[in-house]
């Protein structure tokens, strides 16, 4: 009995020595650097330490310190994929794109009328679908961003949409509109699944409603809407189309 008592006690005596030395090893007793270390650590990261913490005792400092950096990294880079896989949704493909985007969707923050990428002035509205107007917007713009053109000046040349993503799902009648309109496939493709998707739901739909649906140049969508008329995918009020659609 005396010795399953002597047993006992130092085992506590262990445990003890072995806090102590947890403690020491991590320099818990400097509070005053401790705390000035927890202000700078932003709120998330805080969080994150705190569900770690029962690690500490597995690991050495400095170990511990690698096995958290290693969980932020991962926390990073799973946001950055997030990041990325939002840009690809939108038809974006390179970082110049996105750097036109971020800024395109900063302007149309800042106040109710704004300048959209063509330099036309548009009224921001709420959207009834999950992308937002200035999504929309972007979505249309070349590969390089075009500013205002100056009274008189002569339109701008087709785009050359040979080498494009997208271009073998077009027919030569979409691939020639889209040239004349400066516009990319995917970019279209996305204009003509949202306007179809609209009139087959209300079975027949106005130019004015196709504009107040696609949030971009009002002269570009009023041409997309004249030929998807022309070609009969869809049907305006009071009015009867029999042209075949020839993909």
């Amino acid at each position: 009995l005396k010795i399953a008592v002597l047993d006992i006690y130092n085992s506590r005596l262990d445990k003890r020595i072995e806090k102590k030395n947890f403690i020491f090893d991590r320099k818990f007793l400097d509070f005053k650097r401790i705390q000035a270390i927890e202000r700078k650590r932003p709120k998330d990261e805080k969080e994150l330490l705190s569900k770690m913490r029962v690690f500490a005792k597995m690991q050495s400092p400095t170990e511990f310190d690698d096995f958290v950096e290693g969980i932020k990294n991962e926390i990073k880079l799973k946001q950055r994929i997030k990041e990325l896989q939002h840009y690809r949704q939108n038809g974006i493909s390179s970082m110049s794109e996105v750097i036109a985007f971020e800024n395109h969707k900063s302007q149309k923050s800042k106040g109710h009328h704004q300048s959209d990428i063509y330099g036309h002035e548009k009224r921001a509205s709420t959207s009834r679908h999950t992308r937002t107007a200035s999504e929309d917007t972007y979505l249309i713009a070349s590969p390089r961003v075009s500013t205002p053109r100056a009274s008189g000046r002569k339109a701008s040349a087709p785009l050359d949409l040979k080498d494009a993503d997208g271009v073998s799902l077009l027919s030569e009648a979409e691939y020639s509109l889209c040239c004349n309109l400066r516009l990319l496939p995917k970019p279209y493709l996305v204009i003509k699944e949202k306007i179809l998707s609209e009139y087959a739901r209300l079975g027949s739909l106005k130019k004015r409603q196709a504009r107040e649906l696609i949030k971009i140049d009002v002269n570009k969508t009023g041409k997309i809407y004249d030929f998807f008329l022309s070609a009969g995918l869809i049907k305006g009020p009071n009015t009867m189309v029999s042209s075949d659609y020839n993909n």
